[in-house]
């Protein structure tokens, strides 16, 4: 048996064909999908379960990546387009309040987050529990990699999109702070 890492509970064993062929889900259940195997031994209601042990797990890789890139927006004092605030008035103490109330955005969507990747947590946990109870090992263990592999993929795209948008804000950023840095100095007189 193979320790599948990255569990909830970090304990979890799957069967392998090599070493336990008769065993194992894949050939018992020949032309059967898995979810109709489920469905069929365990019923609808463990059905809809693993479908909300998947949707939860795809949440909490999403939430980790929107998390740290808020996270990151905010140490290096970088506004997502989303919190930027914008009006007509073009001062500088304006610009100022502009500023510190987008940065008062961030720090709310930061701990808006932080609450739902608590609750989300919680909710996988539970549900977690309750089907490493119910379900065969050897299903199990299918069903847990199985949802653990979509999650990570889809939470690497995500994470992939805001590495990206960090960049171009990073960027953006950089040079209109630059540009504003520049405008506020005061011009020296030529004495030449």
């Amino acid at each position: 048996m193979e320790l599948i890492h990255g569990s909830e509970t970090l304990a979890n064993y799957i069967l392998t064909p090599g070493k336990y062929p008769k065993e194992h889900i894949q050939y018992s259940n020949h032309g059967k999908s898995l979810k109709s195997t489920i469905r069929h031994l365990y019923g609808e209601d463990i059905s809809l379960h693993i479908r909300s042990l998947e949707k939860l797990r795809i949440k909490k890789s999403t939430l980790l990546s929107s998390l740290t890139f808020l996270l990151r927006c905010r140490d290096n004092h970088i506004i997502p387009r989303f919190l930027q605030m914008h009006h007509h008035i073009r001062s500088r103490a304006a610009t100022r309040i502009y500023q510190r109330t987008s940065f008062a955005l961030l720090r709310e969507r930061i701990q808006r987050n932080r609450l739902e990747l608590d609750s989300t947590s919680c909710s996988l946990l539970e549900l977690h529990l309750r089907l490493a109870n119910t379900l065969s090992t050897a299903h199990w263990g299918l069903t847990d990699q199985l949802t653990f592999n979509k999650a990570s993929y889809v939470g690497d795209a995500h994470k992939a999109r805001q590495s990206r948008k960090f960049a171009r804000l990073a960027k953006n950023q950089l040079s209109v702070t630059a540009a504003l840095k520049n405008s506020n100095q005061p011009q020296q007189p030529n004495t030449g």
